[in-house]
């Protein structure tokens, strides 16, 4: 089932076109990531499919319905919108701020229903911040206020979920378990959810679809797919760093210095190794497996041929190295 379609979907400001003919789809149960380079058009795509700003041709259907020919409160029962913006008020508590997504639903006086209460309970749960229902908004950490919006969302019942860079601002920790929230309520709620995005590895992990924008328009696809294609390499790489056709992750092209050197692993060692290497290889190292320097690579530590000595850090081979 189509959730949202938009049909030759021209986008820009005043006369100015930023991306022009567009034909996208979101299906029921998508996590869709939209993602690209600085200027390439990605928020001004997320707040035309929202209606925050008009498209300059083309239309945008959501479940069937002409969004441009709706109004507010219309448009509230289709789709949901959660913004970057940092969440700074008093006196208001995380279940209060979650009922909100209800309003679209409740009467002139707001009055909330018992079936509103239960979904309200169930975003919480969905979110993992039932324990925190009944704390104020500004005393819980950054990571639990995005959950706190997303709740929001979720109450509010709609098949789309638009946000916007969901994961900014927050450390590594909070934005994996952020993706994997949205990863998660995509299957278990069926609604379709898209967002911007700058994480491209865990887009690459997470999303079922990426828009992926460029100059050049917006190509379309599963992350495996575009990254075969190399659609990932042409719209982000460049002299400096390119990204693995194996396993997609961004490999820096280290300067390399004259020193060259071999690794001998011994069995088990493998982890070992593999941090030897990017260590190596950062610091402009060599790894040719014909050097006559070698460095005998264990479970236990590290060995230089011409010392003997076994270090059980990288840092402190390293320094030897660099002594000889």
């Amino acid at each position: 089932m189509n959730i949202l379609k938009a049909k030759n979907l021209t986008i820009g400001y005043g006369e100015k076109a930023v991306q022009k003919g567009l034909n996208l789809e979101a299906q029921a149960r998508d996590l869709i990531c939209l993602t690209g380079t600085n200027g390439s058009g990605k928020s001004t795509l997320l707040r035309t499919l929202a209606g925050l700003q008009p498209a300059l041709s083309g239309k945008v259907m959501i479940a069937d319905k002409d969004i441009a020919s709706l109004n507010v409160h219309q448009r509230s029962t289709l789709f949901s919108l959660v913004l970057t913006d940092d969440i700074e008020i008093e006196r208001l508590t995380v279940r209060e701020l979650v009922a909100m997504g209800r309003f679209p639903y409740t009467n002139w006086a707001g009055a909330l229903s018992k079936r509103d209460e239960e979904i309200i309970d169930k975003a919480l749960k969905d979110v993992h911040l039932s324990h925190k229902a009944n704390a104020m908004i500004n005393h819980i950490s950054d990571g639990e206020k995005q959950r706190a919006v997303i709740a929001k969302a979720l109450t509010q019942d709609t098949p789309l979920v638009l946000l916007d860079e969901p994961t900014a601002h927050l450390d590594l920790p909070n934005r994996i378990e952020i993706m994997l929230l949205l990863r998660r309520l995509s299957v278990s709620t069926g609604k379709s959810f898209i967002l911007s995005t700058h994480e491209l590895d865990l887009a690459l992990q997470m999303a079922d679809k990426i828009w992926l924008m460029t100059p050049n328009g917006v190509e379309i696809g599963m992350p495996e797919d575009l990254m075969l294609t190399g659609s990932f390499q042409s719209a982000f790489g460049s002299e400096s760093f390119s990204f693995d056709a194996i396993d997609g992750h961004c490999h820096i092209h280290h300067i390399k210095g004259p020193m060259e050197m071999a690794i001998v692993v011994s069995k088990g060692a493998e982890a070992q190794e593999a941090w030897l290497r990017r260590a190596l290889i950062r610091v402009g190292i060599q790894i040719n497996n014909t050097s006559e320097k070698k460095i005998y690579c264990t479970d236990k530590g590290y060995q230089l041929k011409e010392d003997g000595k076994v270090h059980t850090t990288i840092e402190e081979l390293l320094k030897n190295i660099f002594e000889y």
